[in-house]
C-alpha cells in the first residue's frame, strides 16, 4: 500500500503528501490498536465456553471496555493528524478561555465566522 501511495502522489504538493502519510499512519494505528487492546485480551474469555473450560473470571468489566473503542479510535486520529490536532487545541483554547475574555464573532458578507478575542 505504501509503495502504491508513493508512486501515485509523486506529482502532488509536499503538504498533501504529508497529510496522506498521516492518514495512512492513523489507519494502521486504528486497525492494530483495537486488536491489541480489546480483542486479544478478551479472546480467551469468549473461547473458553466452546472448549468446555470453566471460566471463573468476572468478565463484565473487561467486556465493558468495548464501549471505550469509539473514543480511543477518535483520539488516535486527533493525535496522528497534525491539522486535526491543531484544530482540537484551538477549540479547547476557545472553550477554556478566562472568563474576563470575550470572543466576538465577525462575519464577512454572510460567509464563515472568525473568532476575534478582546480582553476586557
Amino acid at each position: 500500500m505504501r509503495s502504491i501511495l508513493k508512486t501515485n502522489i509523486g506529482h502532488l504538493s509536499d503538504s498533501y503528501k504529508n497529510l496522506q502519510k498521516q492518514f495512512l499512519t492513523a489507519l494502521v494505528i486504528q486497525i492494530t490498536g483495537p486488536t491489541l487492546l480489546f480483542y486479544l485480551p478478551t479472546f480467551p474469555i469468549f473461547i473458553t465456553p466452546f472448549l468446555g473450560i470453566k471460566n471463573t473470571f468476572q468478565s463484565g468489566i473487561l467486556i465493558s471496555t468495548f464501549s471505550l473503542f469509539p473514543s480511543i479510535d477518535s483520539l488516535t486520529l486527533f493525535l496522528v493528524v497534525n491539522e486535526y490536532r491543531k484544530t482540537l487545541i484551538d477549540i479547547l483554547k476557545l472553550r477554556f478561555l478566562k472568563k474576563d475574555d470575550q470572543c466576538e464573532m465577525r462575519t464577512s458578507g454572510g460567509h464563515s465566522t472568525t473568532p476575534h478575542f478582546v480582553s476586557t
